[in-house]
Parts: C-alpha cells; structure tokens; sequence
C-alpha cells in the first residue's frame, strides 16, 4: 500500500518543483507522518482516510494529480465508492468515465470493464435514456444480466440489447394483428419464449424482425408451427416449420398455408403489396446462421 500513497503524496506536492532540502523533509513526511492527513494537507481535500485502502487497487504509475483528484471526486458518491472497492483495478481511464455510467448499472462488472474501454458521454447517455425508459417490470431482468458482463464483447452486447428497447413492440402492419389462428410474436421476450417451446432459432431474429425484415406468427391451431413472413419490396410467405425446426405434414401445411394467404390478401386491400409468387411456402427450413 505504501507505494501508490507516496506516488499520489508526491503528484500532489509537485515533487519536482522542490529543492533537495524540500524534497528531503517531504520524503520524511511521506515516511513517517500519518498517510490521511498528509494527503489532505497535500490535495486541499479532506477526506482521504476513507478512500486509503483503494489506493492498493490503482494503477498508480500511470496516475498524474488530475487522476488523483478524479479518485477523490467520484468516491464521493456511496455507489461509486462501493463499486470501485469491489475492483482488482482501478485505472486512469476507467476514473474518467466512472460517473457518467448509469447509477442502475454502476456495479463492479460493468465497471471492470472501463479499465481498457473507453466508452463516450453519448453512448453513456443513450444508454441512461433507454434504461429509463424501460418499463419497471422488465427493468429487474434487465439489470440483472449488467452482472453477467466480463469482458468488451459483452459489454458491447448488453448496450445494444439495452438501446435496442427489446420490451418495445415490433413495428408490424395492423393485418398481422387480425388473424384469429395466426398469432404475431411482437416483442423479443416472446420471440425468445417461443424459440424455447419449439426448439429453434427464434431468438436470434431480433434484429430482422426489429428492421422490418422478418415477421414471425404462432398458429393457434393443434399442432405446434412457426410461420414466417419475409418482406423484400413487399410481403411473402416465408418457411412454415414445426418443432426443432421439421418439416409439418403436408394437410397441416396446406392448412396453415391458407390461413397465411389470408392474411397476405388482407395486407393487400389495405394497401400494402406483398410480393409476387405469395401463394406458397418458398422455403423449406431457416438457416440458423443467419442474425
């Protein structure tokens, strides 16, 4: 602990501006007088007996006196005091953003992180907006996948779930609302729900639902099926699969399919052209690579 005390008593004294006799009493200070109270002399700030034993966990070498001050400064606030005392490290450039990280998820996996990100005011802005924005009921679950961050890839993750409003419903045609035996999956927790009760790639069709790309309904009939719609220009009928992703029987894909072509009628007395060759099913499977 004695090195990084004596690197912050030293940056604040300005070491090098000192003559030998000065430098001489300081070093003997910083040896022999009481670590706290020699820092707040030092600093001008009061209060460094309760922050003393982060010091053991910066990166001290790379410290200057404005990283010292930065220290000082965001260990003011309760949360940002607890969170930093849970860390192996605290780095200059993890001080530097420390405060603008949302207060929900101000916790020491996210901010472990910081020590090698640096993420800008605006993403740390949008990302404050989107938290506050999401409905109280889905927050918990949300805040709760912040811990299962442990590295930049997955902080990276977690910002674009987050930003990505996946409670908010996707923007479908009111058509796809009005099938009495085709149910849209409308959000990304229900894409999700329903990739676990058929076994299959759901889940990670956000994205394409999201930009308008894909749609995805339930039948509401007695067998288990997933349709999808594609759009490209406008709207066609995708793959209409079973469990684990297997092809249906051909009576309940013919069944299926009819129900499918109603809707795709509906969008086009309503105004929106599907596309050509809607009145079949032109694709046998989806292909789990795809995002």
């Amino acid at each position: 602990m004695f090195r990084p005390y004596a690197s912050a008593a030293l940056a604040f004294a300005h070491v090098a501006d000192h003559a030998r006799d000065a430098r001489r009493a300081l070093y003997r200070d910083i040896a022999t007088s009481s670590r706290s109270v020699l820092l707040d002399r030092l600093s001008g700030l009061r209060g460094w007996k309760s922050r003393l034993r982060l010091l053991p966990r910066t990166d001290y070498a790379q410290f200057d006196e404005a990283d010292w001050r930065l220290l000082f400064a965001a260990t003011d606030h309760a949360v940002t005091r607890r969170t930093l005392g849970h860390l192996a490290e605290i780095s200059p450039m993890l001080l530097r953003q420390v405060s603008l990280v949302p207060e929900p998820v101000r916790i020491p996996a996210v901010v472990a992180v910081l020590n090698t990100l640096d993420v800008s005011p605006a993403h740390w802005s949008k990302l404050a907006a989107a938290l506050s924005e999401t409905p109280r009921q889905m927050l918990p679950s949300l805040l709760g996948k912040a811990k299962r961050v442990n590295s930049i890839g997955s902080f990276w993750d977690y910002f674009f779930e987050c930003v990505d409003k996946p409670w908010k419903p996707f923007g479908l045609p009111a058509q796809f609302l009005r099938s009495p035996m085709l149910k849209p999956l409308r959000t990304w927790k229900e894409l999700s729900r329903e990739g676990r009760r058929m076994q299959n790639c759901l889940a990670s069709k956000v994205c394409r639902v999201r930009t308008g790309r894909r749609a995805y309904l339930r039948w509401q009939g007695g067998e288990f099926a997933t349709v999808e719609f594609v759009r490209s220009g406008g709207w066609r009928m995708g793959s209409i699969l079973g469990r684990r992703n297997t092809p249906l029987p051909v009576d309940v894909k013919e069944r299926i399919s009819a129900w499918a072509n109603l809707l795709l009628a509906g969008l086009r007395e309503e105004g929106t052209p599907p596309d050509d060759n809607t009145g079949c099913c032109r694709g046998s499977g989806w292909n789990l690579k795809e995002a």
